[in-house]
């Protein structure tokens, strides 16, 4: 239950003074956090306008809900920013550093909104915060995809995606469904339109989803593409799931694009194990260039390469015999020549910061 007087935070830096000397004293500050050193200067060029409030678990003795050391609702939103803006695409960065900053520096964000409890007091403010976590960690799990040596815990980035976006579902629903400006809408609605692409095989928060949110946003795009996407899935209808794919590509559904895209391997390992079962023949075999409109690829050559991965027999035709005896389970690499990734590719580092920083 919210208390009746919350708790205001009075701190305009990104990092409260107290802990900058602290962390500077003890020399815990990231690399991030230092200024580039010219000819004139040491390489401990320390300025509090680069330091980032990092993430700490109550202890004991400790006092988190201190308000001067609780960040206003405006410096988070800068902080959520800045962080987008000027670290995201740090020149000379490995992905992987940078998302173990940025990551930790969110999760304080959202604990400082919590203590403040802004989805109370300033619920609109709140949801922009909590829709531009979910962006990144989407985009996140998405760079993941690519690069599969990235050291990302997956797991914990898709915990954390999850309970943003419940509780981004309560507050939309707190405040109505309803949003005055057009254009914070549609993105509200490919919020939405995520969290179905990520749940795609739970029906149990496919149907929550369908209950709670407004029928007339189901009519809205992205929306009313995304569930015919899913609905086609579930009746493993891929050439239809696959010609809806397109629309979201030529409309430039870029955030849903990256969601859809963290399932598409799973597509494929689904629509090449029910052609196992429906075309299972010792003795027929199926053209593969029939086949990459099925399974989101570009090319007969990508489309062999796949199926001979799952254990399959290509023969030097070009066909694909299928057996549901030979087709083996296993993970395999994201195929190249897949448009929805070539899309998503084609992006430049402010197009992607634009995404994850739009209000």
């Amino acid at each position: 239950m919210a208390e009746q007087n919350p708790i205001v935070g009075t701190c305009r830096t990104m990092c409260p003074v107290t802990e900058f000397r602290f962390r500077s004293k003890h020399n815990l500050l990231h690399s991030f956090e230092r200024a580039r050193p010219t000819h004139q200067q040491t390489a401990k060029n320390e300025t509090s306008d680069l330091c980032v409030k990092e993430f700490r678990r109550s202890a004991a003795g400790e006092n988190v809900s201190d308000p001067r050391n609780l960040r206003t609702p405006e410096t988070l939103l800068q902080t959520v920013n800045y962080l987008f803006t000027t670290i995201l695409f740090k020149e000379g960065a490995q992905f992987n550093f940078i998302y173990d900053f940025i990551f930790d520096r969110l999760r304080s964000v959202r604990q400082d909104a919590v203590i403040q409890q802004l989805q109370i007091v300033q619920p609109m403010l709140c949801i922009g915060i909590l829709e531009r976590c979910v962006r990144f960690y989407v985009y996140a799990a998405y760079r993941a995809k690519l690069q599969p040596g990235l050291n990302i815990e997956l797991h914990i980035n898709t915990q954390h995606t999850n309970d943003c976006l419940k509780t981004l579902l309560l507050m939309y629903k707190g405040v109505g469904f309803k949003f005055r400006e057009r254009v914070k809408l549609h993105h509200r609605l490919s919020l939405v339109a995520v969290h179905m692409l990520l749940h795609m095989q739970c029906h149990d928060t496919l149907c929550g989803l369908l209950i709670n949110v407004p029928s007339h946003w189901w009519k809205q795009e992205p929306l009313q593409t995304v569930v015919g996407v899913i609905f086609a899935v579930f009746h493993k209808n891929y050439v239809r799931a696959v010609k809806l794919s397109q629309k979201l590509i030529s409309e430039k559904r870029n955030i849903v694009l990256i969601a859809f895209s963290l399932s598409v391997d799973a597509l494929r390992l689904d629509c090449v194990k029910m052609l196992c079962h429906s075309h299972s023949s010792k003795v027929s075999s199926f053209p593969a260039e029939e086949l990459p409109h099925w399974l989101f690829l570009n090319s007969t050559s990508d489309v062999t390469e796949l199926c001979m991965s799952l254990g399959l027999t290509c023969t030097p035709t070009n066909a694909i015999k299928f057996s549901k005896n030979d087709f083996v389970t296993k993970d395999i690499p994201s195929a190249r020549g897949c448009n929805i990734f070539q899309a998503i590719g084609q992006l430049s580092n402010n197009e992607i910061i634009g995404i994850l920083n739009f209000p």
